[in-house]
């Protein structure tokens, strides 16, 4: 369980704009709200500073954020028009997560004082609604290295079009050598750490009155882990995973996946300017 995901699953809407519609990204403080209220059940006034704190860090996102995601992903699209080296593909990487640890804290700055707010009673019924939401999701992960194939494989032909022959055994063979994630041990360290990072998120609610909270906050999230060092041995299979991927596109499967990348730029330059 990422730090992130406490009262802050409303930032989670609108870290990577590549993840929302237009739509939903325009009117981000209609479907926060209503997002939020899947978790708990939040008085007229707290709804009111919710929808306002998402306005509010919306300014923010258009100004500073979108022109960024704009620029980096057309810079990856051109970079993409011959392989990616894993080294290249790793920096692409940690590039995406400053451009999101910035975004958090920005709307960790306007959230803070909302979730000051909140009741003892509020923050029991969001770990009950967490608890069940995260279940649900849970039963939606890939169960086995056969299902984990079939989402790298889909993944794959939403960004590049049908793989080939060779494509699919490379995305089997990394799926194979994934299969630990499922032994008894490893699901047993997973639990452990989310019962850690759990006690961290109660320290940080039961505190959410202190003039210091923010700070607080900050410092937690600054501890999080970036993929790299959470789970490096995963992280390095993925990104050798990509580069061979990377290497192995067609001049079609290419062509393909730098049209999607500018697609994407071009649509962060209309959010930008609030189309």
């Amino acid at each position: 369980m990422a730090r992130r995901s406490t009262l802050v699953v409303c930032a989670a809407l609108l870290l990577s704009a590549c993840s929302l519609p237009n739509l939903v990204y325009n009117r981000a403080d209609f479907f926060v709200v209503r997002e939020v209220g899947k978790y708990l059940t939040l008085t007229d006034a707290q709804k009111d500073a919710l929808g306002e704190a998402v306005t509010d860090w919306q300014v923010w996102h258009r100004a500073h954020a979108l022109p960024q995601w704009q620029t980096d992903t057309q810079a990856l699209a051109t970079d993409l028009q011959a392989p990616l080296e894993a080294a290249e593909i790793s920096a692409w990487g940690q590039r995406v997560e400053r451009h999101l640890r910035v975004a958090l804290d920005e709307m960790m700055v306007r959230l803070v004082p909302l979730i000051a707010t909140l009741s003892d009673a509020q923050i029991a019924e969001f770990w009950a609604s967490f608890d069940e939401q995260r279940a649900e999701r849970r039963d939606d992960a890939p169960s086995d290295v056969d299902a984990l194939a079939q989402q790298g494989i889909k993944s794959m032909r939403r960004w590049v079009g049908r793989p080939n022959d060779e494509q699919v055994t490379m995305i089997v063979d990394w799926a194979d050598a994934q299969a630990g994630r499922w032994q008894p041990s490893e699901i047993e360290r997973a639990a452990r750490e989310d019962a850690r990072r759990r006690a961290e998120i109660d320290a940080l609610l039961a505190a959410r009155t202190a003039p210091d909270a923010l700070d607080r906050w900050r410092a937690s999230l600054a501890e999080d882990d970036p993929p790299d060092r959470r789970a490096p041995e995963a992280n390095a299979a993925r990104v050798s995973l990509l580069a061979a991927l990377s290497a192995s596109l067609n001049a079609r499967q290419r062509d393909h996946l730098v049209a999607e990348l500018e697609g994407y730029a071009d649509l962060f330059g209309k959010m930008a300017a609030g189309g």
